[in-house]
Parts: C-alpha cells; sequence; structure tokens
C-alpha cells in the first residue's frame, strides 16, 4: 500500500459498491451468498492472485536487523 494511502487510513475504512452492476453470477464466485443480505461482507480468496492472497493471509515481516530466536528439537 503505497504510504500517502496508508497515512489517510487511521482508522477501518469501508468501501462499497451497487450490487446491481455486478452479475450474480461473479458475485456468487467472489464468495457472497445468494440472497445478498445488507452489509454482508466477504474476504477475497487467494486464488485471485497476489493482492488477494495478501488480504485473506497477512504477510510475514522479516526483521533482518534483529537477532534469530533460538529453536531446539529434543532427541529421543
Amino acid at each position: 500500500m503505497p504510504s500517502k494511502i496508508q497515512g489517510l487510513l487511521k482508522e477501518e475504512a469501508y468501501i462499497g459498491i451497487a450490487v446491481k452492476e455486478i452479475p450474480k453470477e461473479l458475485l456468487f464466485r467472489i464468495g457472497f451468498s445468494d440472497k445478498l443480505e445488507n452489509g454482508e461482507s466477504v474476504l477475497p480468496l487467494p486464488i485471485f492472485g497476489k493482492y488477494s492472497k495478501f488480504n485473506s493471509f497477512g504477510r510475514d515481516l522479516v526483521l533482518r536487523d534483529q537477532p534469530k530466536e533460538f529453536f531446539s528439537y529434543d532427541v529421543l
């Protein structure tokens, strides 16, 4: 997300579009229910692209300037 936009979003943001403009088959494929209740929302499936995958799962931020965590296995 560009830093200009990220600075503006200090609170939750909601984006809405008129459902009349989108075919019902596409809405169902995206993940909406058949009833399309008011206020219904979906998280995009990660199969739609790298940004949808980021929105679904987030990302791991590697802090290369921090020491690594110690982890070991016990061998029986």
